[in-house]
């Protein structure tokens, strides 16, 4: 009877060894499915991001190639058409040109209403000549200096 015992507990016990390594390798094998289907999920989301980032990469970049054109091309061809204008080209006036892609602001000071205008039709003329979009912001104000 004693060697029975012997002889059954230790095949039972390797019988419960092998049920669990079976649950442990269907366990493995369900975590690797998750673990895939994790993985595919992460990458299909890297590459939404890089497409994202890829994107905005090339915005900037147009505008700062915009904001460049509106700096090295347009800025100075609106301050020579102004020096150029007669009734602008006066010591008590002060206009400053700047630029970027999408505006270009006019600033400083006129002596009357009208050469406010005026300012902003030279800038006008420069633009359309340049076939630029670029709207004209005339902050420039009138009177003092």
């Amino acid at each position: 009877m004693n060697n029975k015992i012997f002889v059954t507990a230790p095949l039972l016990a390797g019988l419960v060894l092998l049920a669990g390594c079976g649950n442990t390798l269907n366990g493995a094998r369900q975590d690797a499915a998750n673990d895939t289907q994790a993985v595919g999920t992460a990458a299909q989301n890297a590459g939404a991001a890089t497409r994202r980032d890829v994107a905005q990469v090339g915005s900037d970049v147009k505008q700062t190639a915009g904001d460049a054109k509106a700096e090295s091309v347009l800025r100075p061809a609106i301050k020579t058409a102004i020096i150029r204008d007669p009734v602008l080209n006066d010591t008590r006036n002060q206009i400053n040109v700047t630029a970027d892609a999408r505006t270009v602001y006019l600033r400083g000071h006129v002596t009357d209403p009208s050469m406010k205008q005026r300012a902003t039709e030279d800038a006008q003329v420069v633009l359309d000549k340049h076939h630029s979009a670029a709207q004209i912001s005339n902050e420039l104000t009138v009177g003092g200096s």
